[in-house]
This record gives structure tokens, C-alpha cells and sequence, in this order.
């Protein structure tokens, strides 16, 4: 879980949890709460605890990779692209007309990815359990659809969902891979914004 691996990180920097907390600016009741997992840091936060502690930020925010830094010139370099976290509700004009500041909650900085990718915690479980609650999705803007892609899709009150794309006897339908949930027909008021690449997992892998 992230709350391990942020106390795993301090420790390995031998910080204090006062020490760390100073230098992150924020209080030690803060700091305690993250690594108990009472609370959630920003990833802005969670990227800074990473530079502090020489650890791999990739492996603190998601669990992936090593813990520990590579040297650059020994491998090769993939730059990280920052992918911005959209709000669960989005402009209409999305994605056509990038997001104004209002609708980022905070950026992943993720290797490898296209650089119009964007970013979506998943809240709710109608994609269980291939994609749980909690998770983030990269995505991005798409132009063409194959059956079974999972997407990103804008309904009427312009908030944001996750669902897999099938077409049957060429009518389209959104369905969710958790049973419980119902299959969408989607009408002139919905709209398919993006096709997820890449899920990043927050629990302990």
C-alpha cells in the first residue's frame, strides 16, 4: 500500500518523521496520517517525499518498478510525461479544448505515454475487478474505437465514467465488467472522450 511505502521510504532515508515532515513543509500529524493510510497525499507530495528520499517515484506512487533509483548512464533514459488528473466532471468542449486549471486536481508523471495523455481516478467499482476504485487511468483522446476497448466517456451532466466499448449488429452499448452494474445505450447526450491506455495501480503489489 502507499501508506507502507512512504514509511518505507523515510526509514530507508533514516528521517525522522518530524525530520521529513519539516522539510516537506507540512505537520508531523499530517505525515503520521499518510503512512497509517488515514489519509491520502497529493502526488505532488508523494513526488516530494520521493526527491527527499532518493527513492524511484514511480515505485512510491504506484508500486511498480524498483524502489531504488537507476543511474542514467547506465540505462536508458525514458523522460516521464505529466499527465494531468481531470476532475470527475469535465468542460463540454473536452477534449477538443484543454482543460483550464479548474478541472486538474494534480499531474502523474508517467514514462512512455503519449503526450496528450490524460489522467482519471477511478471512484466506484463498475469496472471491478479488472480496474478497481481508487486507481488512476491514463487515457487518451480518441478517434478510432476497437470492440472491448475500455473508454472514458462524458455523460449528459458532463461528469466522467468508465466503460468498455462493444458494438453488436452495429449499434454501439457500454458495458461494465462488474455484473451488478447495467449496460448503457448511449444516446446524443453522451460522449466517448478517450480510450484508456494504461491503468496505475495504488494498492501493494
Amino acid at each position: 500500500m502507499l501508506s507502507k511505502r512512504l514509511k518505507k521510504a523515510r526509514e530507508y532515508a533514516r528521517l525522522s518523521q518530524e525530520a521529513l515532515a519539516k522539510k516537506l513543509k507540512i505537520g508531523k500529524r499530517t505525515l503520521i496520517d499518510y503512512e497509517k493510510g488515514v489519509s491520502e497525499p497529493k502526488v505532488s507530495i508523494v513526488r516530494n517525499i520521493a526527491e527527499i528520499c532518493n527513492v524511484n517515484p514511480t515505485w512510491l506512487l504506484t508500486g511498480e518498478g524498483e524502489m531504488f533509483r537507476k543511474r542514467q548512464d547506465s540505462v536508458e533514459f525514458v523522460p516521464a510525461v505529466a499527465v494531468p488528473i481531470i476532475s470527475a466532471q469535465v468542460p463540454a468542449g473536452f477534449p477538443a479544448m484543454p482543460p483550464e486549471d479548474d478541472y486538474i486536481e494534480d499531474y502523474l508523471y508517467i514514462p512512455g505515454v503519449p503526450k496528450n495523455s490524460y489522467a482519471v481516478k477511478v471512484r466506484g467499482n463498475s469496472m471491478y475487478p479488472t480496474i478497481k476504485d481508487g486507481e488512476y487511468v491514463i487515457f487518451v483522446p480518441c478517434v478510432e474505437l476497437k470492440n472491448g476497448d475500455v473508454v472514458i466517456v462524458r455523460d449528459e451532466w458532463n461528469e466522467v465514467m468508465l466503460k468498455r466499448y462493444r458494438v453488436k449488429d452495429g449499434e454501439v452499448f457500454l458495458t461494465s465488467d462488474n455484473p451488478e452494474y447495467p449496460t448503457v445505450k448511449p444516446n446524443g447526450d453522451y460522449k466517448i472522450i478517450g480510450r484508456v491506455i494504461k491503468k496505475v495501480r495504488v494498492e501493494e503489489v
